[in-house]
């Protein structure tokens, strides 16, 4: 039997902390010194699992820097970089196995990971980050693309990454940083498949609009129909006719 890992959860007290004591110094910090500095805030699960060690982090830590360098780090970045370190890293969080086992849907600690493993980075991806950069949730630095591996991924076939290349910033955070979207994968996918049909069909001009209406209208049709539920094929119908009605079109 596989035991479960057990990655580092950075509590939001010691988040909070982390970040009004050391912000400016956060992007210099070894990592281990920040994570004895605050080792009051940090745990780990308790049973049926092992803890992940140094060398892993450190491995996870190595990934990503290896990932954003070809993409500019440490250097400022135009739009286009950002786009493709943000590509490039969604997929390997998803192909590598970052961060696997239940922990990989645990806020605190894709916390640890942004404000003590990888700091620097998070700097590098949004000059001045904000908190909610380094909190765990949708707009955490990390875990928002993981969430987008995630959800769009097509599965073993040709083509598997195109959804994530090339939906837009505005049509991937719509969909991912909505929590009623972002903890349901196959309907994110369903909306990012709906959306690239809407783009290849009428083009670019008005899809931002389109995009948050047809979004708004499935978070209201998923409080009286259980979407999951749906098979392939019908909800992928739903998504393309709330995107209908959004455009004025169905």
């Amino acid at each position: 039997m596989t035991e479960v890992p057990f990655y580092p959860r950075l509590h939001a007290g010691g988040l909070a902390r982390l970040i009004d004591e050391r912000s400016e110094v956060l992007a210099t910090t070894p990592w281990r010194e920040l994570r004895d500095a605050y080792a009051g805030w940090i745990s780990h699960g308790t049973t049926g699992g092992t803890k992940v060690d140094d060398a892993r982090l450190d491995a996870i830590r190595n990934r990503l820097l290896e990932i954003a360098t070809a993409y500019g780090f440490p250097d400022r970045s135009g739009r286009s970089d950002r786009a493709g370190f943000d590509a490039a890293c969604a997929i390997a969080l998803v192909t590598e196995d970052f961060v696997s086992g239940p922990d990989a849907w645990r806020d605190d600690v894709w916390s640890f990971l942004a404000a003590v493993l990888a700091p620097d980075l998070v700097q590098w991806r949004f000059d001045q980050a904000p908190i909610a950069r380094y909190r765990g949730g949708v707009r955490n630095t990390l875990q928002r693309l993981w969430l987008r591996g995630v959800a769009f991924d097509r599965g073993e076939q040709d083509g598997r990454w195109d959804l994530l290349r090339r939906l837009s910033e505005d049509a991937h955070v719509q969909i991912i940083e909505r929590p009623g979207l972002s903890a349901s994968p196959v309907i994110a996918r369903a909306l990012g498949e709906s959306w690239l049909a809407t783009l290849e069909t009428r083009g670019a001009p008005g899809l931002e609009g389109i995009t948050r209406r047809a979004v708004r209208n499935v978070l209201v049709s998923k409080q009286v129909l259980s979407l999951e539920s749906l098979d392939p094929t019908a909800l992928r119908a739903e998504t393309d006719r709330q995107f209908g009605l959004a455009a004025g079109v169905v």
